[in-house]
Parts: C-alpha cells; sequence; structure tokens
C-alpha cells in the first residue's frame, strides 16, 4: 500500500542539515532528497498517511518558526 507524498524545496539550505536538525530539536523525521538523488539536495520527502501527521505538522511549523 502507499500513500501521498509530497517533495518540496527549501529556498536557502541544502534539507540534509534542515532534516538532521528537525529531528534531533523535534523529533520528526523527513527523508532528505539526496537519496533519491544528487540533483535534489534542496528537497525532502514528506509523507501524509502516518497517525501522527497532524501533531508532526504542529512540530514542523514550531521548528520553522524557530529558525532566523
Amino acid at each position: 500500500m502507499a500513500g501521498p507524498i509530497a517533495f518540496p524545496r527549501l529556498l536557502q539550505e541544502d534539507a540534509e542539515p534542515f532534516c538532521d536538525a528537525l529531528v534531533r530539536e523535534e523529533g520528526v523525521l523527513l527523508l532528505p532528497g539526496i537519496v533519491y538523488g544528487d540533483e535534489y539536495p534542496r528537497n525532502f520527502r514528506m509523507g501524509f498517511g502516518r497517525d501522527n501527521f497532524r501533531a508532526a505538522l504542529a512540530r514542523l511549523d514550531r521548528f520553522l518558526c524557530s529558525r532566523p
């Protein structure tokens, strides 16, 4: 079975350090696009099928609001 996903692109930084900081600070795991190829350093994969998606989205929002 599969679920919906998104593959957003960060405008000002690479996704790998962004994803690392997010999981360390908020416990939210996103997959950096680099795992799909070197041409996606600023993208990350976001799945929508998790039971705790709403709570994880709130943590992502908190993380984004705390960044300069």
